[in-house]
C-alpha cells in the first residue's frame, strides 16, 4: 500500500487558542515555581527533590516558550510545553496527596489538588494545539485526523455515493447509512472540501447534487434518509 496523499489542514480553533498561549505559559510557570518555592520555603516538610525539580520545570516551561516563540516552531514546540506541564502537575499531585496525611485543614488540602489540576489541563490544552490535523488518501481509505483524539477512517469500497453541501461532506454508505466529514474547522476549508471530493471521484465515486439543489420530493426523501 502506498503513502498515499496527504493535506496539511490548519485549525481556525487552534490559531484562535495562541492569542491566550502567553498568558497560558506564564500562569503554568509560576504555578510550577511558586509550588515549588513555597515547600523550599517551609510550608512542607519532606523531600526536597520534588520542590526543586518544580521549580526546575517552571523554569524549564519558560525557556522552551521563549524558544518556541522565536523559532515560530510549527507544531514540536508546542508538544515540548505541553508535556512539561503533564509532568508538572504529576509532581504537584504527588506534592498535593503528601499533604493529606499532614495536619491541616480539609479546604487546605483541597486547594492542595487545584494547581496539579489547572497544570494538567493547560497540559492538555498545549497538546492539542500541537497536533497535525491532515486528510490523507491511501489505496483503501480516506483517513482523517481533525484532532488528537479523533481519527476516522472512510474506506472507499464501503462509499457508494457523496454530497458536498457547505463545508460538509456527506457519504452514502452501502450498507444504507450516511456519514459526514465536517470541515468547517479548516483554515483553508474550501480547499480542503475541493481536495477531499477529487480524491473521491479519482476513485470512481459518484458525486450526486446537494440536497438543496434537488427537486423537493427527491431532496425530502434524500433528507429523511440522512436523518435516519
Amino acid at each position: 500500500m502506498s503513502e498515499g496523499d496527504v493535506l496539511r489542514i490548519e485549525s481556525r480553533r487552534a490559531a484562535r487558542s495562541k492569542r491566550a498561549q502567553k498568558i497560558q505559559h506564564v500562569v503554568a510557570a509560576l504555578l510550577l515555581i511558586g509550588t515549588g518555592y513555597g515547600h523550599l520555603n517551609g510550608e512542607h516538610h519532606g523531600s526536597l527533590i520534588l520542590p526543586v525539580l518544580e521549580i526546575a520545570a517552571g523554569l524549564l516551561l519558560i525557556a522552551t516558550a521563549v524558544r518556541e516563540r522565536l523559532q515560530k516552531d510549527q507544531g514540536h514546540g508546542h508538544a515540548r510545553v505541553g508535556w512539561l506541564e503533564i509532568a508538572g502537575a504529576a509532581m504537584a499531585f504527588v506534592e498535593a496527596l503528601s499533604r493529606v496525611s499532614e495536619r491541616h485543614h480539609l479546604s487546605f488540602k483541597i486547594v492542595s489538588f487545584f494547581p496539579p489540576l489547572v497544570l494538567l489541563l493547560l497540559g492538555i490544552f498545549e497538546m492539542q494545539i500541537a497536533t497535525f490535523r491532515n486528510l490523507r488518501a491511501d489505496d483503501d481509505a480516506l483517513v482523517t485526523r481533525l484532532s488528537k483524539w479523533r481519527r476516522r477512517r472512510f474506506v472507499w469500497s464501503d462509499i457508494r455515493a457523496f454530497r458536498v453541501e457547505g463545508w460538509r461532506v456527506t457519504f452514502e454508505m452501502t450498507n444504507g447509512k450516511t456519514a459526514t466529514l465536517n470541515l468547517r474547522d479548516a483554515k483553508e476549508r474550501d480547499a480542503a472540501v475541493a481536495w477531499t471530493a477529487a480524491q473521491l471521484e479519482k476513485r470512481g465515486i459518484e458525486r450526486r447534487l446537494p440536497l438543496q439543489q434537488l427537486p423537493a420530493r427527491e431532496g425530502q426523501a434524500g433528507q429523511r434518509k440522512a436523518d435516519q
